[in-house]
């Protein structure tokens, strides 16, 4: 996991757009050395590429940059897992490829690589309180993948600003098959929990209003799946 200039959340608005700004650049120019420096020393070993956040809009800029008119490359690519936010990600509705990546779809199974897992999450139902995006948000469930389809497998919770149920003093603690996940019509991968389960001590709604939203939660309800389609993913290489 490099370390590297990342940018703050006002470059974001800059004038001229964050792409085209100096921060970006030279964030960008870290992880891509970092990248030249893991082909270096690993030989033709395959890889995942997994970016949450602000990392998710760098590894799109690697894949538009490095692997998508490399083949060689993307025959190493297990799978890019994009956790939020993936406006930056364009697909056309109904299709796996097309707008921002001819060559790199969307994964549709879990034997599927050199694909893309791109989510973005959100408590289910709250459509009213959204931005509405101009397109719907390219969305891969992963529960979809070769999972349980619509319970997701394992949220994994730590030290995101999510408050742990009492009693419980570790750092990390599980909730296996308590929630539910489902693409809505913006896009979004809509959390929610199975029933009325007391382990699930607060409800993805209530998360979202104490920190207004779930960004910080990607990959904590998720982790359990992504895991189990990587493994999965990496019996199926083609070499």
């Amino acid at each position: 996991v490099p370390l590297y200039h990342q940018m703050t959340i006002g470059t974001y608005d800059v004038e001229g757009g964050y792409r085209s700004s100096e921060f970006f650049s030279r964030a960008f120019n870290d992880v891509e050395a970092a990248f030249n420096q893991y082909l270096v020393e690993s030989g033709d070993r395959p890889f995942v590429l997994f970016g949450h956040s602000q990392g998710s809009h760098m590894l799109i800029e690697l894949l538009q940059r490095r692997f998508e008119n490399d083949p060689l490359l993307r025959q190493r690519l297990v799978s890019a897992i994009l956790a939020g936010p993936v406006g930056r990600l364009s697909v056309p509705a109904g299709e796996i490829a097309g707008g921002t990546f001819q060559n790199i779809p969307l994964c549709t199974h879990a034997t599927d690589t050199a694909c893309i897992i791109a989510f973005d999450t959100a408590a289910a139902g709250g459509l009213a309180g959204r931005t509405v995006p101009s397109e719907p948000l390219p969305c891969v469930n992963p529960t979809l993948l070769g999972g349980n389809p619509g319970i997701l497998a394992n949220a994994i919770v730590h030290e995101t600003g999510i408050p742990g149920p009492p009693g419980i003093e570790t750092q990390f603690f599980g909730l296996p098959e308590l929630h539910t996940a489902e693409c809505e019509a913006d896009g979004f991968l809509a959390i929610d929990r199975v029933a009325d389960d007391p382990r699930v001590f607060l409800t993805p709604q209530e998360i979202e209003d104490l920190l207004g939203s779930l960004h910080q939660a990607d990959v904590t309800y998720t982790i359990g799946d992504l895991l189990r389609i990587v493994t999965v993913q990496a019996e199926h290489m083609p070499y």
